[in-house]
């Protein structure tokens, strides 16, 4: 046994260090389930096969069927007991579940014995009269559901806007046609901290997509992007690692589109908070919001990443050798809707950005290549220190909220 230890200790830590220096990229993982379907739904074998059961809204105290997987469309929350009559362990789903046993690499076991009673609840909220939409209808909804940005207290590597970017980065185009940003001035180690990547918080700006979404949904994602992610220590090389220049961070707000007696309306009900290579799910109901439609989201100092809570939140257990926390407070407070601090654009998965509000940035998230190609694909140096210092990632077109028609997050 004593002779297994070292080699478990150098697969933990190459675990976190494969986990620490994975920039955040475009979600992947199950098939994506049909959005057609209005119901909840308990299926008798994984990945949402086998046998059925649809249930509306409302208590269920004995749900009358053995399942491994659960449907939820997105206007529906379900509060899940493993025994009837609302006995047992309690499970609060925001989100459909393909497996009830499964593991994530970086979390570990994930576990939710059978369903024996739930609650299904439906996402109430206010909605907007969306009949005869325009360009300026859009961009006005999109700045009445901006979000507060609480950036995070002490963290120097702050937000910043294009106009900034183009001062302190230059554009390329590599042997594969793509476009790449990179810094005017090059690091000399991965320890070198340059001054473009403190950012300039005072002008930053948050550019917003609209994008129409299989099943009656409209998403819209509210990108900010950091010049630096600074990484996290790793405890069992004793240094830093897993920063890039570069960092596209977001939260996506689901509407669902309804009609009535002619008219067309939208709602909002669940919000995707991404970070790292994972997506957590709210609902609507349940987020802090300020006059009503500006939900606050807090950002990780360092990395980034959004959250809809302030305080510690952990994104890998390998306990005992090490936890990685992402740090969340209230800092300075960014209010997107207000004046020159958003700008807008409605997104095509096969055409690209389109500004609803005057932009001169739409170009900048198409997907032309070539050696005239004006889009940019990657949003930072090339991987010059591995491990220390990776490459950029890739722009806010390449994540499955604006790529992908058939998913949310």
């Amino acid at each position: 046994m004593k002779k297994l230890r070292p080699l478990f200790s150098l697969l933990l830590t190459a675990a976190i260090l494969f986990l620490a220096v994975s920039p955040a990229r475009a979600a992947s993982g199950e098939d994506p389930v049909p959005t057609s379907w209005d119901c909840v739904m308990l299926f008798a074998k994984k990945d949402l096969k086998g046998g059925y059961r649809a249930f509306l809204p409302g208590e269920y105290p004995d749900v009358g069927v053995r399942s491994a997987s659960i449907y939820l469309p997105s206007d529906c929350t379900v509060t899940a007991f493993s025994g009837k009559n609302f006995t047992g362990t309690k499970y609060e789903l925001r989100e459909s579940q393909s497996a009830f046993l499964r593991y994530d690499f970086g979390l570990g076991v994930t576990y939710i014995s059978g369903i024996g009673s739930m609650i299904v609840h439906r996402i109430e909220s206010a909605r907007e009269d969306i009949t005869d939409l325009t360009d300026a209808g859009k961009n006005e909804l999109m700045m009445r559901y901006a979000p507060r940005i609480w950036m995070a207290e002490g963290d120097p590597y702050e937000a910043c806007s294009m106009e900034y970017v183009f001062e302190h980065f230059e554009k390329s185009v590599d042997k594969n046609g793509e476009g790449r940003l990179s810094t005017v001035q090059k690091p000399s180690s991965p320890f070198e901290i340059l001054p473009v990547y403190y950012g300039r918080q005072a002008d930053a700006k948050g550019y917003a997509f609209w994008i129409e979404k299989d099943g009656g949904y409209v998403d819209v994602s509210y990108f900010q992007y950091c010049p630096f992610d600074s990484g996290k220590y790793i405890d069992v090389i004793r240094h830093m690692a897993g920063a890039h220049p570069g960092d596209w961070e977001h939260v996506t707000l689901r509407f669902l589109r309804e009609t009535e007696n002619g008219r067309t309306y939208l709602r909002p009900v669940k919000v995707a908070f991404p970070a790292h290579t994972f997506a957590a799910l709210q609902s609507w109901e349940d987020l802090n919001k300020i006059d009503g439609t500006h939900i606050e989201i807090y950002c990780a100092a360092g990395s980034h990443g959004m959250y809809p809570t302030e305080g510690d939140h952990v994104y890998v257990d390998l306990k005992p050798l090490q936890q990685l926390v992402d740090v969340c407070s209230k800092g300075e407070a960014w209010d997107l809707w207000l004046p020159d601090k958003l700008e807008t654009f409605e997104h095509d998965p096969e055409t690209g950005s389109r500004a609803l509000a005057g932009s001169p940035w739409a170009y900048l998230f198409g997907y032309d290549t070539g050696e005239n190609s004006l889009s940019v694909t990657n949003w930072g140096n090339r991987t010059y220190f591995p491990i220390f210092l990776g490459g950029g990632p890739q722009g806010p077109q390449y994540k499955t909220e604006l790529h992908a028609r058939d998913t949310f997050k």
